[in-house]
């Protein structure tokens, strides 16, 4: 048994509880990260801005309450790592978003997003800004070290709980790592473009 806050309490929680809230608040966050990473990349429209950040700060705080009382060494430090590198996401797009605000004016902005609604993502023009490109590399910096922390903790899981990690085939969530490391080194074009001529499976 291991100490967890699960819904505001603290329990005693078996192996396969444990597993189960890490795979949600570790590892799940990862499309929400890779959302966000992928909405600022293409500057694209938001009808709630505020909807995926209060997501993330959701996760935050269940990391920061469980810092506090496991008593799994290993696994307080990976929520410990983890709760830095999603701080920093959220500080990252909170910065893109005040760039944006302050450099590009209104009517570029508009512009920008009835284009991305009727023709698709494209990158938009303040792209190779300095401030713009400074407050990006930010956010796939913190970004980049998620995905670092990222295969230990599945490994982790799987020792702890091989059924927790079939169940919720956690393989195939790992699978997607190394092609979110791929848009950050490759750009998404690329990526996409390499993973359209792959084979099926």
């Amino acid at each position: 048994m291991s100490r967890l806050v699960m819904f505001g309490q603290s329990i005693d929680a078996p192996p396969a509880a444990v597993a189960t809230w890490a795979l949600a608040e570790l590892v799940g966050p990862l499309e929400i990260v890779g959302q966000i990473h992928w909405v600022h990349s293409f500057s694209l429209p938001r009808t709630s801005p505020d909807e995926v950040g209060r997501a993330l700060q959701a996760v935050i705080a269940h990391l920061r309450e469980n810092e506090e009382i496991t008593d799994l060494p290993r696994f307080a430090k990976a929520i410990r790592l983890v709760r830095a590198c999603l701080e920093s996401v959220l500080e990252s797009s909170a910065a893109l978003d005040a760039w944006e605000a302050s450099h590009v004016p209104q009517d570029k902005r508009s512009a920008h997003y009835k284009a991305t609604e009727s023709q698709g993502p494209m990158r938009p023009p303040w792209l190779h800004q300095k401030g713009f490109q400074d407050q990006l590399g930010s956010l796939s910096a913190a970004f980049s070290r998620y995905l670092e922390l990222l295969p230990p903790i599945v490994t982790m899981i799987q020792q702890m709980a091989p059924e927790v990690a079939a169940s919720y085939n956690l393989s195939r969530i790992a699978s997607q790592i190394p092609v979110y490391k791929d848009l950050l080194t490759l750009g998404y074009e690329e990526t996409i473009r390499r993973e359209a001529t792959k084979p099926s499976a």
